[in-house]
């Protein structure tokens, strides 16, 4: 076995090329006799300030260079804080840090490996260069050097001063709160054991923007950073700032905001295979996007070591990546993920990947910076942030200045729209002190509020709510994220100073949770549609839109053809830039006006509505009643129903307050007085609720004595008023919001004494205004007076119908003054009169003497006064006539007509006669007039009960006139026989009431009508028939009336008539009975020939003339007929065609004179054909 040799003395380890004390415990290329050097610097730093520099020491040696003592004694019997036992612990740590830098040194534990070391004995690699600029504009980076230390003002950066330019590179910078890379992948040589000087350069279009900490503004002093074997001093006649290279930097000393990566440059090759452990983060969990170090747990020594950072999002073998650009032993590393790292080191063609590291991603929430504890108890306090659907007012300040609402689930998240103007009201401060309002977005979510993000939304003492916009880039990352809202006091917030310390302390900040959107095109999804308003009422408008930030205002035009121009923001209009526009009174002259809504959104240019037309109908009075029916010597009530809206009778801004505006008086009547009454609006105090900031009224504590207690009460009247109950008087008001408050008062009084402003002459007396009706802070308390413009309002009551008088405020505050506990100013703003709605009135006409204003017409109505109701007492029977015409604020009404109708009492009777009628028949009923009796009503009734009850007739087929003097019946029925009938006088309003008599009904039957023919209906030619008729009533002589077939049968009057085969046909008859009753239906019999097939040849014998008939119908046709007359001997004597047209059409033969005998007859049809035969003897 080989035994260890033991090594007893560990320098000998180093050999003779020891460089670990070559500059020795106390020298670093310059001697110290303190403990410090070129390994270690030994200081106290009780304060922790990381500084060397005064109030903190090191121990310094007893004897001087070069034998150096530090040869201090400790004392445990005494504090560790004593001077002694300080120093003794100084030179201990610095003792025992040298000896651990020196022995590890000897194993391997060099500078190149991390020991520390300030001044090297080999050459260092200046690699990356970062630091902070003021604007993320694309810039240039510029890094010059120069072989000698820089002391005081290092000159102009030229060659010409030994400057050399080592570096450059252009980049644009992506935030102003995190180092940017000014320049990496570098390689500038510092050779060994010298120092050199670096001037490092930004400038961009702007002039420059590279950030510095200089003195006030960061550490002061002498700044050192130690690093990879190297010093970067800056500070006290070192570190400089200003213009431009090559112009010679000309500012105060500035202390270099960054990092420098050092490595150390390796003087013999590298050899093995490297073995570089695990990979070593310097967080275990990173912000989006913040930068964080990776490096390797073992370096590799020597030259040739090359390095390739990778990444993976998993860890998992092969899924890692190499990282452009990351070649260094070290990386400076960001992400948006949580990622592995890893890097693969190589030495002569042999590479060693380290042990993967995770970096876990820091939750959002916890990247952002929690600002300085700041005082908001002064005013410099947000109160309200308005945007959007958030609405935080926030009245009190927050305990440490800072309020995180981000986990406050109550508080709604707004939406902002990417790539648009977002409208933002913040309230801040008091108006006593200028202060600065301004707000952040983290747009790109990486936890960071960068200057990019800053939107500044002024810096003023007043108005409270600021109103201000928000521009979102077109490019912000979509979904919630965080703003930053902060007020500070006196100076303007600056865009990196999300951050930093309020001015001076006193401020206030307030974190919400956002939603960035995108951007939708704005439309119309309702148009505006015409409407039509009745004069005096209100209309509106409205439309619907959708789409991010729409807004617009209403545009109106005259007609179809004028131009479009603006609606005004006054009466009557309101809500011009809503989406609903109220016109209220709408007047006469706005009718076909026409309205349109021209609007744009935050990705949307203008456009517009469609047109709406306002229609205006004329005031429609409506009254009551509108008819009226009285009794002569009655008085009738005529009232209006028409309520009017309320409307506002006057308004007052005070933008001249002093002299007061017409109609407004004052009177102070403290004790003792003081030299102010009301004055114009101070500024100074507060500024006004709307208008000029001086465009208010205001009452201060110097209303009484300024040297000691008083009783203030200032009076301020209101021009003369109509005034009644329900009225309201509405004004904004407050007091100067200070943080010591002295309570104030103010109350609202009425008078109705018309112009009086009499109240007395002492501070309590009220005179004619004892009618309190509001009374703000009535106990003098604190905190209960607005601090901020407020609006009150004060409805009238106590006062008996409409009267003329004043409305008065009174600053009121007892113990006041300029020693008083109470008492300091407030302010008066936009009052206004607001008229309470009513019955309307009207101005009335009608028969003269006629019209009264009470119910007993005792008091005659004023021809022309406006009234809401009169009284009317006619005199002339029938109607009268009444008009009304109703005038409002905005319209005139038509005239209105009220018909009032004047009845008179019945006297004496009215009868009615009976009347008859036949079945079927008509008959009346009139009423006579009775003696006396004016708008009389008729009702007539019947009794089928023979008189025993009555019921009301009914107009119907049958009854007419059932409300009038004279009743008709048509069509009466047997059933109505006997009905009895009466009618009932009224005359209405004068409760006057008679009947007639009662009349009966007669209603007499219809004959019935029998008919009948003898010896029969059917006859032969030759024969006659006797048709009689018998009728069931007696039937007057003449008195029946016949027909055959249709035709009348004139003087043929009597019950019966004979007839022959030559006059059949239809016979009908009728009668009229002794009451004048027509048959209900004639009588009617059919007289027909009788059929024979013989012919009938007569009289035989004659003289030579005869007839000769024969029944002609179907089968012995066809027609006409021929008869032939033959002699004994066989010859024809006679033959005649004859045109038949009945069956027993009559055929006359006349024969010669003279020719007797017996003669044969032939008929024959026209075609010759025999028909019948037959014998006439002619003598």
């Amino acid at each position: 076995n080989t035994v260890p040799v033991l090594v007893n003395n560990p320098w000998e380890k180093a050999g003779t090329n020891n460089l670990a004390t070559s500059y020795k415990w106390h020298y670093d290329g310059a001697d110290y006799d303190s403990t410090r050097g070129n390994n270690v610097h030994a200081y106290l730093d009780a304060a922790n300030r990381n500084s060397a520099a005064k109030p903190n020491f090191s121990a310094r040696s007893l004897t001087s260079q070069p034998a150096l003592s530090f040869n201090y004694t400790s004392n445990y019997t005494i504090q560790p804080a004593d001077s002694i036992n300080r120093l003794y612990n100084i030179t201990n740590l610095f003792y025992w840090n040298n000896i651990i830098h020196d022995i590890t040194y000897q194993y391997g534990f060099t500078e190149a490996a991390g020991n520390f070391q300030n001044t090297n004995a080999f050459p260092v690699r200046i690699t990356e260069i970062k630091s902070y600029t003021l604007y993320e504009d694309p810039s240039t980076a510029n890094i010059y050097m120069k072989g000698s230390a820089i002391n005081g003002a290092p000159g102009a950066i030229s060659a010409a001063n030994g400057w050399n330019l080592v570096a450059t590179n252009d980049f644009t910078p992506t935030s102003t709160t995190t180092e940017q890379v000014l320049v990496t992948g570098q390689s500038i040589i510092v050779a060994p054991n010298s120092t050199v000087g670096l001037a490092v350069e930004i400038y961009d279009d702007f002039g420059g923007s590279l950030a510095y900490s200089g003195t006030g503004a960061g550490p002061t002093g002498v700044q050192i950073t130690s690093g990879g074997g190297c010093n970067l001093i800056t500070g006290s006649n070192v570190g400089y700032g200003g213009v431009e290279a090559p112009a010679a930097p000309t500012f105060t000393v500035r202390a270099f905001i960054g990092s420098i990566t050092f490595e150390a440059v390796a003087t013999t090759p590298c050899s093995g295979t490297p073995a570089p452990g695990n990979t070593v983060s310097s967080v275990t969990s990173a912000c989006s996007g913040a930068s964080f170090n990776l490096s390797l747990q073992n370096p590799t020594a020597g030259m040739g070591v090359t390095y390739q950072w990778q990444s993976s999002a998993t860890g998992v073998a092969g899924s890692f990546t190499n990282i452009a650009g990351a070649t260094g032993s070290t990386y400076a590393a960001s992400q948006t993920a949580a990622t592995y790292y890893q890097a693969i080191v190589t030495c002569a063609g042999s590479s060693t990947t380290s042990n993967p590291v995770s970096v876990a991603l820091t939750p959002l929430t916890s990247c952002y910076c929690v600002p300085p504890n700041s005082d908001c108890t002064d005013g410099d306090i947000i109160t309200n942030v308005l945007l959007g659907t958030l609405n935080n007012p926030s009245p009190t300040c927050g305990s440490t200045g800072y309020t995180n609402y981000t986990t406050n689930t109550a508080i709604v998240i707004p939406d902002v729209v990417a790539g648009a103007t977002n409208p933002i009201a913040i309230t801040a401060g008091t108006g006593v002190y200028t202060v600065s309002v301004g707000l952040w977005i983290d747009y790109n979510r990486n936890g960071v509020f960068d200057a990019s993000e800053f939107t500044l939304i002024n810096t003023a003492a007043s108005p409270l709510v600021r109103n201000g916009n928000i521009v979102v880039p077109s490019t912000a990352l979509l979904g919630q994220t965080r703003m930053r809202v902060r007020v500070q006091f006196s100076a303007p917030i600056v865009a990196t100073g999300a951050c930093d310390e309020s001015y001076i302390g006193f401020g206030e900040t307030e974190d919400y949770l956002v939603n960035i959107i995108p951007c939708v095109p704005a439309s119309i999804t309702t148009q505006p549609v015409s409407v039509s308003a009745v004069c005096g009422n209100t209309a509106t408008l409205s439309i619907a839109l959708a789409g991010s930030l729409p807004a617009g205002y209403w545009q109106v035009r005259t007609s179809a053809t004028a131009p479009w121009n603006a609606v005004a923001n006054t009466a009557p209009y309101s809500g011009v830039a809503t989406t609903t526009l109220t016109i209220s009174p709408v007047t006469a002259n706005l009718n076909g006006y026409q309205y349109r809504f021209l609007y744009q959104g935050a990705c949307t240019g203008v456009d517009f509505s469609n047109a709406a037309t306002l229609t205006v109908t004329p005031f429609v009075t409506t009254v009551t009643p509108t008819a009226a029916t009285i009794c002569n010597g009655s008085v009738q009530q005529l009232s209006i129903l028409n309520s009017l809206s309320s409307s506002v009778t006057w308004t007052e801004n005070f933008d001249v307050a002093i002299p007061l505006p017409a109609g407004w008086a004052q009177q102070n009547n403290s004790a003792p007085l003081g030299p102010n009454g009301w004055l114009q609006g101070n500024p100074t105090n507060f500024s006004s609720f709307n208008g000029a900031a001086s465009s208010y009224i205001t009452a201060l504590w110097s209303s009484t004595t300024t040297t000691g207690a008083g009783d203030i009460s200032n009076w301020l009247f209101t021009p003369v008023t109509s005034i009644k109950n329900g009225d309201q008087i509405k004004f904004y008001t407050r007091n100067g919001g200070a943080t010591t408050e002295y309570p104030d008062r103010l109350e609202v009084r009425v008078s109705t004494s018309g112009t009086s402003t009499s109240v007395g002459t002492t501070a309590l007396s009220t005179g004619d205004y004892s009618n309190l009706i509001l009374s703000i802070n009535p106990t003098l308390v604190t905190n209960v007076y607005p601090k901020n413009w407020t609006e009150f309002t004060a409805t009238v009551s106590g006062v008996t119908g409409t009267v003329s008088g004043r409305i008065a405020f009174r600053y009121f505050v007892t113990n006041g003054g300029g020693t008083g506990a109470n008492s300091d100013v407030i302010g008066l703003d936009n009052v206004r009169y607001v008229s309470a709605g009513s019955t309307a009135t009207g101005v009335w006409t009608g028969p003269a003497g006629t019209i009264f204003t009470d119910a007993t017409a005792a008091t005659a109505y004023v021809a022309g006064t406006p009234a809401s109701s009169v009284y009317v007492k006619p005199t002339a029977n029938g109607v009268n006539n009444y008009q009304v015409v109703v005038t409002t604020p905005t319209c005139v009404a038509p005239a209105v007509t009220i018909p009032v109708t004047v009845n008179q009492s019945i006297t004496g009777t009215s009868t009615t006669a009976n009347a008859a009628t036949c079945v079927g028949g008509n008959a009346s009923f009139t009423a006579s007039a009775p003696t006396t009796g004016a708008g009389i009503l008729h009702q007539w009734k019947f009794s089928t009960d023979n008189g025993a009850t009555y019921s009301n007739v009914v107009n119907s087929a049958v009854y007419g006139g059932a409300t009038t003097a004279t009743l008709t019946i048509t069509g009466a029925t047997t059933a109505m026989n006997g009905y009895r009938f009466r009618d009932s006088l009224y005359v209405p309003g004068c409760n006057s009431f008679i009947f007639t008599n009662a009349a009966t009904l007669t209603v007499n039957p219809l004959p019935v009508l029998t008919i009948t023919a003898s010896p029969s209906a059917s006859i032969y030619p030759g024969q006659t028939a006797t048709i009689a008729v018998a009728s069931s009533t007696t039937i007057p002589a003449g008195g029946y009336r016949w027909t055959r077939n249709g035709m009348l049968l004139q003087g043929v009057t009597g019950n019966s008539l004979v007839v022959d085969v030559d006059s059949i046909g239809t016979y009908s008859v009728s009668a009229a009975d002794a009451n004048a009753c027509g048959s209900a239906l004639p009588a009617t019999i059919a007289v027909t020939a009788a059929e024979n097939t013989a012919m009938f040849v007569y009289p035989s014998p004659n003289s030579g003339q005869f007839q000769v008939r024969y029944y002609s119908a179907a089968g012995n046709n066809p027609l006409p007929r021929v008869v032939n007359v033959y002699d004994s001997k066989g010859a024809r004597v006679y033959s005649k065609t004859y045109n038949v047209a009945g069956p027993y059409s009559r055929m006359d033969v006349v024969m010669p004179l003279g020719q007797k005998g017996v003669y044969q007859v032939e008929l024959t049809d026209r075609s010759g054909a025999r028909l019948k035969t037959g014998r006439v003897v002619i003598l």
